[in-house]
């Protein structure tokens, strides 16, 4: 147990945390003492646009989801707080509430159907949301349709009426700073882990047990309750709602706002809005010298349209992430050792368990085809407790595809598997990583932007329960879970001969290293059924040497083992049995000699036989293909 990371995981996170929330804290009790009305209403449109921002953070720079939706929920803010207040005659406070609680049921009733869509068809799927909300409240009568209606009352909390400037300008940003705090909150909690692993890769999130589906829509509708707040503080401080400031274009530039200041930090959402601001006050105060009046609105466009293309090249992580880049560098101590590869773990006990006769996983007639090409056809497969069971083949003999319908990362076209005794035929990856069986890909999938501990704490997701509301707030249930989380994983990494990685960007080590990293991620889930996708590869002798000690004392530890791989070495001195595939069917199953002696798994796989200097007894098999 890795005391240490008891004692320094969770404070220095929340004093990161805490100490720029109480410098925005200050700033907002000093500045509105000291600005004219003008750059209070500057300082009130910078904060609404932050507000807005921070909401599609975290759907897009979090989750990774592309959403243009943010302009709806910021109209279902304002109509809702407006109507329910005038028309239905609800204090300011709950009619906000209610509001945000109704974007945020539409946001996660649309979230499931939405989030089928990838890439530029769920840009365009949220478009279309945003677009069929202003076409709604142009055209219905009850909401003044294209002219509005007014009538508004300042907001209000009690009987403390925020109706002049000042006290406006400290409503919306506190309810900013609140929302930055809660943002960085949850991006370093669980829930945050998650988003983050799978914005990067979401085969493997689901491996480690993450609802794909269900985090999208949650975080979703989280996005929409954000901006519906951002709407209604809107409708408060201008007493007056129309149309016009809630069209698709507000939607792109909250996303612009978010792209120059920094899609994947909540601070980006302040930095962008700032900038947003001077750069917008910049052209206006130069172009109609330059080109007149006429300029304003088309040239406005074409300079944010090129600084925002320079930015996507050049620096895709905006402002934030170069002025983080930047402090990185300056803060480097100078001579640093280089990294020194991974040993690849402790030796691993001496004793080893025999497999027991229970099966703790079973394929049966499971076949895979894409189309006309049958990668897997009619294969038998079992796995018992405390066994470690090999799967070989030449390339494209469909060993790769095996795992992925064992895993529930592909469905089976026929057939059916049991995991401990129940059917998961079809089952979810993440449904089938909550049954006890975790899994390596051939190709490392770590989490981009990630480091080693944080790698192997999203393994761990199952093992904790807190969720996206509660990674908001440091509840002593919350703070006790991640240290309990963070220990663990630094234990295993202290296992693996990990820890001095701990703090490195997986996606920057080398291959062998990454190879070690998700085997630690895969063991943070606590599995009773290990699949390994050539977990060897990239390892020298002596990584390999420690990984087989690693995989037998897994096996000794009661967990179930099937590998890949192509190494006949490795395989041949560590697995119990080995299943011989070739062209997606079953050639051979038995113990490491018996397979080693079939002519068929020789003549498909292993290599023709060597015969001594005389040409009368075979010596040996030549080693497999790779």
């Amino acid at each position: 147990m890795s005391d240490n990371a008891t004692r320094r995981w969770p404070l220095p996170r929340m004093t990161r945390t805490a100490g720029p929330a109480a410098a925005t804290v200050i700033v907002i009790a000093v500045l509105p003492g000291v600005l004219g009305d003008y750059y209070l209403g500057l300082g009130y449109t910078i904060g609404m646009n932050a507000l807005l921002a921070l909401g599609l953070i975290l759907v897009t720079g979090f989750a990774g989801q592309f959403s243009l939706a943010q302009a709806a929920f910021y109209a279902i803010g304002a109509y809702g707080s407006a109507l329910l207040t005038v028309k239905a005659g609800w204090p300011a406070a709950a009619a906000l509430v209610v509001s945000a609680l109704g974007a945020a049921l539409v946001a996660y009733a649309l979230g499931k159907p939405v989030f089928r869509l990838r890439g530029h068809f769920l840009a365009m799927g949220t478009l279309a949301l945003t677009e069929i909300v202003y076409l709604l409240v142009n055209n219905l009568s009850f909401t003044g349709g294209s002219s509005g209606f007014g009538g508004i009352m300042p907001f209000s909390l009690g009987q403390v009426e925020f109706d002049d400037l000042r006290s406006q300008f400290w409503l919306v940003w506190s309810v900013v700073a609140a929302t930055l705090w809660a943002s960085l909150r949850i991006r370093r909690g669980r829930e945050g882990r998650a988003l983050r692993a799978l914005r990067s890769h979401e085969a493997a999130a689901a491996a480690c047990g993450i609802p794909i589906s269900w985090t999208k829509t949650r975080v979703f509708a989280g996005s929409a309750f954000i901006g519906s707040i951002a709407g209604s503080l809107y409708a408060h401080q201008l007493l007056y709602v129309n149309p016009p400031p809630f069209d698709v274009m507000t939607s792109v530039d909250i996303l612009a706002i978010a792209v120059l200041g920094g899609l994947r930090s909540p601070w980006g959402a302040i930095v962008g809005a700032v900038g947003f601001q001077v750069i917008r006050q910049a052209v206006d105060g130069v172009l109609p010298g330059l080109f007149g009046a006429g300029s304003v609105g088309a040239g406005e466009e074409l300079v944010f349209g090129v600084i925002l293309v320079l930015i996507l090249v050049v620096r895709p992580d905006g402002i934030v992430g170069a002025l983080s880049s930047l402090a990185s560098r300056a803060s480097a101590p100078r001579g640093t050792a280089p990294v020194r590869p991974a040993a690849g773990g402790r030796p691993a006990p001496a004793a080893d368990a025999r497999p027991g006769e229970r099966v703790v996983l079973r394929a049966r007639g499971l076949s895979k085809h894409f189309g006309g090409v049958r990668a897997v056809t009619d294969v038998d497969l079992t796995l018992h407790e405390r066994e470690i069971l090999a799967v070989i083949g030449p390339n494209g003999a469909g060993k790769s595809t095996l795992l992925n319908v064992l895993s529930g990362n592909l469905p089976p076209t026929t057939g059916r598997v049991e995991l401990n005794g129940a059917d998961v035929t079809g089952a979810r990856a993440d449904q089938v990583a909550a049954r006890g069986l975790a899994r390596t890909f051939q190709t490392p999938s770590l989490f981009a932007g990630l480091t080693v501990r944080e790698n192997v704490l999203v393994g761990g997701y199952l093992s904790g329960r807190v969720g996206l509301i509660r990674s908001a707030l440091p509840t002593i249930g919350a703070v006790r879970e991640e240290r309990r989380l963070a220990a663990r994983a630094d234990e295993i990494l202290a296992e693996l001969d990990l820890s001095h990685l701990a703090e490195h960007e997986a996606g920057h080590l080398s291959l062998g290293q990454q190879k070690m990293v998700e085997v630690a991620r895969a063991l943070a889930l606590n599995p009773a059924v290990l699949l390994l996708d050539e977990p060897g590869a990239g390892l020298n002798r002596a990584e390999k040497l420690a990984l087989a000690g690693i995989l037998r004392g897994l096996r000794a530890r009661g967990v179930s083992l099937l590998l890949i791989e192509h190494d006949m070495e490795f395989v041949m001195s560590l697995a119990d049995r080995v299943h011989v595939l070739n062209f997606g069917r079953t050639l051979r199953v038995g113990t490491p000699a018996e397979v080693q002696a079939d002519e068929d798994v020789i003549a498909a796989y292993l290599g023709t036989a060597r015969r001594d200097v005389d040409g009368d007894e075979p010596v040996e098999a030549t080693n497999a293909r790779s």
